[in-house]
Order: C-alpha cells, then structure tokens, then sequence
C-alpha cells in the first residue's frame, strides 16, 4: 500500500509545531494505522512545479502539434493524426547515426531520452520546417512564451523582446 500527499512544514519553534499539518493529516493517520508494525520508508523531498522540459512536451503535443497536422494535411498528406505527425517531424527534425558492421544506419531519436537542451533544438528545428518547408506562416506559429503564460497565468499576453537596432 502507498500514498501520497502534500504537507508545508511550519516554522513553529520545535518538532510538533513544524509538522502539525502532518500529524493532523487524516491520510497519514488512517496510513499508520494500517502499517502498524511494519516497517515503512518515507520519502520527503519538496513539491516542484511542472518542470521546462514537460512544459516543452505540452507545448510541442498541443499546440504545436496542431499547426503541424493541419500543414501536413495542406501539403496532401493524407489522413494525419498526431502519431503520423510526430513520425514525420521526427524524421525530419531529430535523426541520429550510428555506425554499424554494415555502415552507417540513421534512426529516430525517442524524445524522452534527449536532454533538455537536443529538445529545445528539436522544437525549434520544427517551428523552422513548418515555416520554410510547409509554407506556414511566422505569426500563424504559436508563440511558446505566449502558451506558456496562459496555462501558468491564464493571461494570454505575450512576453515582451528587446529588439536589437
């Protein structure tokens, strides 16, 4: 049996007043209750907001995305949908090499296992071949800070650029 749930440690003076939330925690009490006896391991460690790079993989899924099947569609691709378009821009966008006994061979990189930086240049490599290889239009492309500002804020204004003379 696990469970999971969220306390803030209080800045009480000594051990019960910090954790007061966690004694009183309805869950941890029932969880106690049924462990009694066995032996349980915690782990603490502090709540973090939706990491950079699952914000790039919403904004790549969703929006992104979007415009993607509607290019390839456009360019007479038929019967898109987000598989055939991922495989498509992945294709395009995020190869690898590797040398075999029979030469080199090309594969697809797995977005999951590239870093955070390959992912930022993968997303960026695809908002360049939507724009030049499937005529897309710049300010038909959804701006990321713009996307991720309505999800955090549920403003939809858009960051504001130094422009450089």
């Amino acid at each position: 049996m696990k469970i999971h749930f969220n306390f803030t440690p209080r800045a009480g003076y000594n051990l019960r007043d910090k954790i007061f939330d966690l004694i009183q925690n309805e869950d941890f009490f029932k969880y106690l209750t049924h462990m009694a006896g066995k032996e349980v391991r915690m782990d603490l460690r502090p709540v973090v907001k939706k990491n950079s790079k699952q914000a790039m993989y919403d904004f790549y899924h969703g929006p992104l995305m979007a415009i993607a099947i509607q290019a390839y569609s456009h360019a007479g691709y038929e019967m898109m949908d987000e598989v055939k378009c991922d495989y498509l821009l992945k294709a395009e966008c995020a190869k690898g090499t590797m040398t075999t006994p029979s030469g080199e061979e090309v594969y697809l990189l797995d977005k999951s296992a590239m870093t955070k930086e390959r992912l930022t240049k993968f997303i960026s490599d695809v908002i360049i071949h939507l724009e030049i290889n499937l005529d897309i239009p710049e300010n038909q492309i959804p701006d990321a800070e713009a996307y991720k500002n309505l999800h955090a804020t549920g403003n939809a204004f858009k960051s504001i650029k130094h422009v450089r003379e």
